[in-house]
């Protein structure tokens, strides 16, 4: 084979070789070949160095020169330039040695370069071979080697090398020594195999081999070590393949104590376990959810009441569970409370339904709460089947009525015809007999009583009785109620007694229900008092309520029946007590039926010296509708209904809204209220949501309800706006909420938002600003010199400036919808264009001042300037 051909087969078999640099010079050095292994370490392509350069273009000409002088004074006379790389490789066969390559992006890469003489067959030199591998990540990983070893004896871990080949241990650090307690002699004459007593060689040897095969670079797992004093300790072993700079590779073998951490483990794996016994033991069922909805984990209770199991259930919407309406409303609800932050169910409970696996829809107690876990809201869910407590419930309350109704009829013949023999409808009796009449007589009106209590407890209970709410003036009331029971006083030789009164007060009550309560108070009073004792009523007006006081003088209520003396059937335990008769229901019933005359009851006692007990209610005064300005149509001003039933508050509302620009109508209850809005023509109205004759929520759902009512705007001013919030559950848009106490600012600024206020006298200024807080400030800063209306964006400033005619306009740059300076184009088109002040938070250019009438920074003014500049550019100040 001639040269060229000899060169031509061996620039194709390197080519083939692109994991390795090669390249051939001929004898004086110059590039012959240049493999496809070059250009990808190099960066240069063999077009551009074949023929044309020597290795010296990548190679560093000072490491040349260190190179050139170590061998001319090796061998005695000038080595040089490409004699360098070659001069040893003559005499040797070939030269291997690390050289920096210095590729064509200026980036230096170290090689393991083997140069290898090219001979013909005659033996004469044809050229040389260099063979070039890339090793900048070993000597990288050597020199980490090398810092890392230094460092290993300051790691409290215990950290040993040992080869691949024996196993045997090469070092040991400080902390491997303390560790096993061993010093650094006795472990470098062991292996991993000697502390390690779980593991065989070839075990061992096995966990190794991912590493020596390349497939992983580190390998970690749990095991355990034997100590030199027999101990065995738990600890986490990390294994990786570190190589050397021309050494062996060796395996670094860092090892934990994890004792004290597999104990804890242990530990909170017991408690995990005690933890789910007491779940899956519990009767209720317990679901968590996530924000989404979907199901996390549910117990075993759980599981039985919906008749899933947890792998059919988790990872599923909670919404499964339900039946319709709420299985397709569920994901709202959970969008709205993330959207407004007010809860309908988290933090109570209430009764719902849920939807078995089988199709059958029952009831179900709901108590839902909310945590958060791994920065995240979950919501827990405790769910009780109460099927067979309905069941009890429904099967006691038709005994009770039944058996009540069924002892009703018969029981009043009884007590008639008792009543008529007692009193002598059939002549004169015997007196032995006629004891035995009046005792029976008695009783059977005692079991009458009983009956009815019964009956109005289930009543109460179901939901079913209606009280016939009236207004009426309690004092009458009161003493009816004295006279009817001083009979009752006289079995026991009490005298009832009227200390305090109020006159002219007036209570929106069910009076016979009311009645009721004062006589159980009487009653009770009159049976717990000595006898010749006198039992005082008191009736205290106390603001916007009336308190009636019932006051005894006898032993008074023990410490541990305080608790329980408003639950039904209960009764002292005291055999004093006990001959006193009664059913323990009226107490119960009193509560009931004063809170739902929106009332209070509770009682005061210290044992052995009396006890008072007292309700409150609210008191009613009328109010008639109050229109204190002329119609809106003749002032020119906005109109707005005050709906209000306490004439202070009322009053108070009225003052401030005419104040700032508002004519005011006032309706003092929900009827009126509907009756001014079905005559007249409202900007917005005020509510309060406690009126004496309807609940606000009630009303503003009517309001709605109309089409021409139902955008009016409303602004809630209660002191139970958290409870309106929670009932109306963001059902309707254009409402406010403001607490009282009211705030004047506060409650315009909230109307602001709905209405512009007009007064006839004022200019008007459009504020573009998205701040709502700024807004307020600067209005309030404003409102004696100018009516102010807000848009919170450009669109809004657009759509204003359409329809209105404004005095001014005070603008902000920066806008959630663009820059303020896109609207002075829109002003320009205007037939009255009103001069502009910017209100910023940034500095303008004197070129952006220009095109304005004044520039105002946020941070650096006052409010006296601010009120300068304003009246400055307002018309009819300048």
């Amino acid at each position: 084979m001639t040269h060229p051909d000899q060169s031509a087969l061996l620039s194709n078999v390197l080519d083939a070789a692109t994991e390795v640099s090669i390249i051939a010079t001929d004898p004086h050095g110059v590039i012959t070949v240049f493999n496809r292994g070059a250009e990808l370490l190099l960066g240069y392509s063999a077009e551009q160095l074949v023929s044309k350069h020597t290795p010296a273009l990548f190679h560093l000409a000072s490491e040349i020169a260190v190179r050139g002088l170590k061998l001319s004074q090796e061998y005695g006379f000038p080595i040089e330039g490409f004699r360098v790389f070659v001069q040893n490789a003559e005499l040797h066969g070939r030269e291997q040695r690390q050289w920096t390559y210095v590729c064509a992006d200026g980036r230096q890469v170290q090689v393991s370069l083997i140069i290898t003489v090219m001979r013909s067959l005659e033996g004469n030199i044809t050229g040389y071979l260099g063979m070039a591998h890339d090793i900048t990540k070993e000597i990288q990983a050597y020199k980490v080697v090398k810092e890392f070893k230094n460092m290993l004896d300051q790691v409290h871990d215990g950290i040993f090398m040992f080869r691949p080949d024996t196993l045997g241990f090469t070092y040991a650090n400080l902390g491997a020594t303390i560790q096993l307690g061993y010093n650094s002699e006795e472990l470098l004459q062991m292996s991993p195999l000697d502390i390690k007593p779980e593991f065989t060689e070839a075990g061992f040897r096995e966990r190794l081999r991912p590493l020596l095969d390349g497939e992983k670079t580190l390998v970690i797992f749990e095991t355990v070590h034997r100590c030199k004093n027999g101990d065995i300790i738990s600890v986490e072993v990390s294994i990786q393949l570190v190589s050397e700079q021309g050494q062996e590779p060796l395996f670094v073998n860092v090892v934990r104590d994890i004792t004290e951490r597999k104990a804890a483990e242990r530990v909170m794996h017991e408690n995990a376990q005690y933890t789910q016994a007491i779940l899956d033991n519990i009767i209720d069922g317990i679901i968590t959810i996530d924000s989404r909805g979907t199901v996390q984990s549910i117990n075993l209770a759980g599981e039985n009441i919906f008749g899933y199991t947890a792998d059919e259930i988790v990872g599923r919407n909670v919404n499964m569970l339900m039946p319709e309406p709420h299985h397709s409303k569920h994901d709202c609800y959970l969008q709205n409370y993330h959207a407004t932050g007010i809860p309908r169910i988290i933090g109570s409970g209430r009764e719902v339904e849920g939807l078995h696996k089988d199709g059958t829809i029952f009831p179900i107690d709901l108590a839902v709460s909310q945590s958060i876990h791994q920065g995240q809201p979950l919501f827990i869910g405790v769910v009780r089947d109460i099927t067979e407590r309905k069941r009890v419930d429904l099967m006691k309350t038709e005994f009770v009525s039944t058996v009540s109704h069924e002892l009703r009829t018969p029981l009043t013949s009884i007590s008639g015809a008792l009543g008529l023999i007692v009193g002598g409808a059939l002549g004169e009796l015997p007196e032995q007999a006629k004891v035995m009449l009046d005792i029976a007589f008695k009783n059977s009106k005692r079991l009458a009583l009983l009956i009815n209590d019964l009956l109005d407890m289930e009543k109460l209970a179901a939901g079913k009785m209606q009280l016939d709410l009236q207004l009426q003036l309690l004092m009458p009331l009161v003493e009816q109620t004295l006279e009817a029971v001083r009979f009752y006083g006289d079995q026991y030789q009490v005298r009832f007694k009227l200390i305090e009164r109020a006159d002219d007060v007036q209570v929106r009550v069910d009076s016979g229900r009311l009645q009721q309560v004062l006589t159980n108070f009487l009653s009770n009073a009159a049976k717990f008092s000595p006898s010749g004792a006198q039992v005082e009523v008191a009736v205290r007006l106390q603001k916007d309520v009336v308190q009636v006081e019932v006051i005894d003088h006898g032993p008074g209520i023990s410490d541990e029946f305080r608790s329980r003396i408003f639950q039904k059937f209960s009764q002292a335990d005291s055999s004093d007590t006990r001959q006193k008769g009664g059913t323990g229901l009226g107490l119960a019933i009193s509560k009931e039926l004063i809170e739902r005359m929106n009332g209070l009851i509770g009682f005061d006692s210290e044992e052995g010296r009396g006890a008072c007990f007292h309700f409150q209610l609210p008191v009613w005064r009328k109010q008639k509708i109050t229109q204190q300005l002329p119609d809106t149509s003749m002032s020119g001003k906005p109109r707005l209904l005050v709906v209000e039933d306490d004439p202070n508050i009322a009053s108070l509302l009225s003052i401030i809204l005419n104040r700032a620009g508002y004519q005011v109508d006032v309706a003092a209850n929900g009827e009126t209220a509907l009756n001014c809005l079905a005559h007249n023509e409202y900007v917005a109205m005020t509510l309060d949501l406690m009126l004496p004759d309807q609940s606000g929520v009630s009303l503003i759902r009517r309001i709605r309800s109309q089409a021409a009512t139902e955008t009016l705007p409303i602004i809630i001013v209660s002191a139970y706006t958290e409870d309106g919030k929670l009932t109306l559950n963001g059902d309707f848009n254009a409402i406010a909420w403001i607490d009282k106490p009211i705030q004047e600012e506060q409650l315009i600024t909230t109307l602001s938002r709905f209405v512009p206020i007009q007064s006839a006298n004022k200019p008007k200024i459009l504020h573009v600003e998205d701040d709502i807080d700024l807004q307020h400030v600067v209005a309030t800063i404003g409102r004696d010199v100018a009516d102010f209306d807000v848009a919170n964006n450009l669109a809004e400033a657009r759509s204003k400036l359409a329809r209105e005619r404004y005095n001014l306009v005070v603008l902000d740059i920066g806008l959630p919808d663009g820059s303020g300076w896109e609207l002075l184009a829109d002003l320009k088109r205007l037939n009255t264009k009103p001069p502009v002040m910017v209100l910023s938070g940034s500095e303008m250019t004197e070129e952006q001042q220009d095109h304005v009438q004044a520039a105002l920074l946020k941070t650096r003014i006052p409010n006296q300037d601010l009120l300068d500049t304003l009246k400055r550019l307002l018309p009819g100040n300048a």
